[in-house]
């Protein structure tokens, strides 16, 4: 190995001396350890403090929002355009996304796909009049695709 200067402190990194490869370039032991600790500490502000009463409440009017987009384009247009659907967990993600600060945890990814999967199956059955022979097996990929957007917006942060 050769010579180097650290990218944060910009001290000499001698040969035989330990350093972490980062994008920007090398770090030396001290200034790594300063900054993993730093992003775990941020990662973990990020899922913790969570209020899931506003969460609920506001996921629950973006994702009825987004239903109502849903329901919209399908008397406007005639068609039944299923990925307007998507619009459920999307919208209802981002206001509570906003409502609590921008936090991520495993239980906001299980209350986003507990709202927005009912949401969807219930506006579908309401606007088939509640006939469940209108049962489409293409409706299964729209519940993944809405459940893997619901755990993507929400996913906790390594």
């Amino acid at each position: 190995m050769t010579e180097a200067n650290c990218v944060q402190c910009q001290r000499l990194l001698h040969a035989d001396e330990a350093r972490h490869a980062v994008d920007a370039g090398l770090l030396c032991a001290n200034c790594y350890t300063a900054l993993r600790d730093e992003v775990e500490r941020q990662l973990g502000e990020i899922q913790s403090g969570i209020n899931y009463p506003l969460a609920f409440i506001a996921h629950g009017f973006g994702a009825g929002i987004g239903a109502a987009l849903y329901v919209a384009s399908i008397v406007l247009s005639g068609w039944d355009i299923a990925i307007v659907a998507i619009a459920m967990p999307w919208i209802g993600t981002k206001l509570h996304q906003k409502a609590i600060g921008f936090k991520r945890s495993t239980g906001l990814v299980i209350m986003a796909v507990g709202i927005s999967l009912p949401l969807f199956a219930v506006t579908r059955l309401l606007m088939w009049g509640g006939d469940m022979s209108m049962f489409d097996p293409l409706d299964l990929l729209w519940v993944g695709i809405i459940a893997y957007e619901a755990w993507r917006q929400n996913k906790p942060l390594r």
